[in-house]
């Protein structure tokens, strides 16, 4: 019997595996996205929420000894790879900015496919044509590792166009699906929904599945990294949400989310199985916590990994840290509380975040008199802390 990755979390979070990787190589972008929760990085590599560190609760956890802005180049990005793959990381995810805009991506891609890696790259798909299709479909040809990513916002130019804010947008990414799907690659499709593409959401779904079968939707927008609330203004209204909340017990049955972890669980995968590696070298938990654990200009992989404060610090917090666990609704929030978002949202990693709650809030009128209710006060406590 075949073991899902998800039945190793439990292990990989207790032996400290950084089985997955982020790995942010360029914040610079070809297109301007309504909704990125990063765009200000561009010129600003280290922006962080809080201006000024003793405003934060988390500033003696933050190395900010080095302030580097330029971006990795070839050869330290590929001396970082061999060091984490010597640490134990499986799944690799490239991703921006917009990785296509680096000279070298092709280089990178194939290193990282002979290291063994799993690579998944995530793109906008603008800067692919047949000629680097065909160069990719050779690479995923020898070494069988390759899972590129796109984001649809339209079932047409019109709508997805205006999200990107990139004339033209459209057709190149659905141009750039097509061409990697006849070139024998994995592709996947991420449909992020706002308020203004939510109306036409059969319309978008029936489109993607055209184009792949590998399909995830979102509906949560966070704020920038900077805590601008720009994206926030874009998420849906509560009646949109609720459609959204539908579908997703429909297709995700959330009978098999009801759990509470153990009060020994710890925070999330952040620190313990998984880490973001920003394009100027800075090691920070994940994409949306960007607390600085150390940068690898000055560090190694190994070092930040297993002594870094920031890193220690958060593998000692419980669920019980966290005013959620002591919600009264906490057993019907399944969508995926984030101490990231929150620490976005409210500088405070400790607090609930917005839209789960929201979430949260929606989801308990929907079941209201079923059976699904019923089965909440039969919650048996179990996990690892990642659902919280």
């Amino acid at each position: 019997m075949a073991i899902e990755t998800k039945d190793l979390y439990p292990f990989l979070s207790k032996y400290r595996i950084p089985y997955d990787v982020h790995f942010e190589l360029t914040n610079k972008c070809n297109i301007d996205c309504i909704h990125c929760y990063i765009h200000e990085t561009q010129l600003e590599p280290n922006k962080c929420r809080f201006t000024v560190c003793k405003e934060c609760n988390y500033s003696e956890y933050c190395d900010t000894s080095t302030n580097e802005i330029k971006e990795l180049y070839t050869h330290e990005v590929i001396d970082i790879l061999k060091q984490i793959v010597e640490m134990g990381t499986v799944n690799i995810i490239f991703t921006g900015g917009e990785v296509f805009l680096r000279k070298d991506i092709f280089h990178i891609i194939e290193f990282a496919c002979k290291q063994g890696f799993r690579v998944s790259i995530l793109t906008n798909g603008t800067l692919l044509d047949k000629k680097t299709c065909l160069k990719l479909g050779e690479i995923n040809k020898k070494y069988q590792k390759l899972r590129i990513k796109f984001s649809i916002y339209g079932h047409n130019s019109k709508i997805h166009d205006s999200i990107t804010r990139k004339k033209g947008s459209f057709e190149k990414t659905v141009n750039s699906i097509q061409l990697l799907n006849k070139y024998g690659i994995h592709t996947a499709i991420q449909v992020m929904w706002m308020r203004k593409n939510f109306k036409f959401f059969k319309d978008i779904l029936k489109f993607v599945y055209t184009l792949s079968q590998d399909i995830n939707t979102s509906a949560y927008l966070s704020p920038t990294v900077s805590g601008s609330e720009s994206p926030v203004n874009l998420r849906l209204t509560d009646a949109q949400l609720k459609e959204y909340i539908k579908y997703k017990m429909e297709v995700d049955p959330p009978e098999k989310k009801l759990r509470l972890p153990p009060p020994e669980a710890g925070m999330c995968a952040a620190s313990t199985r998984m880490a973001t590696i920003t394009s100027t070298g800075d090691v920070i938990p994940c994409l949306s916590l960007r607390l600085r654990a150390g940068n690898l200009r000055k560090y190694s992989f190994k070092e930040i990994w297993e002594n870094a404060p920031l890193f220690k610090f958060l593998r000692t917090l419980k669920p019980t840290d966290f005013d959620c666990y002591f919600c009264e609704d906490k057993l019907y929030c399944i969508f995926h509380r984030c101490p990231g978002r929150a620490f976005l949202e409210k500088g405070d990693l400790f607090r609930g975040d917005y839209e789960a709650c929201r979430f949260t809030k929606i989801f308990k009128g929907l079941i209201q008199g079923t059976p699904l209710q019923n089965k909440i006060n039969e919650i048996e406590i179990g996990g690892d802390g990642n659902d919280l």
